[in-house]
């Protein structure tokens, strides 16, 4: 039976963190009125919502001479 506990006690453990993480990707922030919801149309304003953490960082960066090009223009991506 002590097997069956820990087996118990890690699988807990391994869904309490898969949960937090996964409200942590689901709050959203109004940019205009700075209210945080789980919606993506903000209740006090009607606005948008957008995701307030930054995207994590990745040193094989797929993507990151596109994002550059979008951010700063055709010319200053390199």
């Amino acid at each position: 039976m002590e097997d069956m506990g820990c087996f118990t006690e890690i699988f807990l453990k391994q869904t309490f963190f898969k949960k937090k993480s996964f409200m942590k990707s689901k709050i959203r922030k109004c940019e205009i009125c700075g209210e945080y919801t789980l919606k993506d149309v903000c209740g006090r304003c009607g606005r948008e919502t957008k995701n307030p953490m930054p995207p994590r960082f990745s040193p094989k960066d797929p993507y990151g001479e596109y994002r550059r090009m979008m951010k700063y223009g055709r010319n200053r991506s390199a």
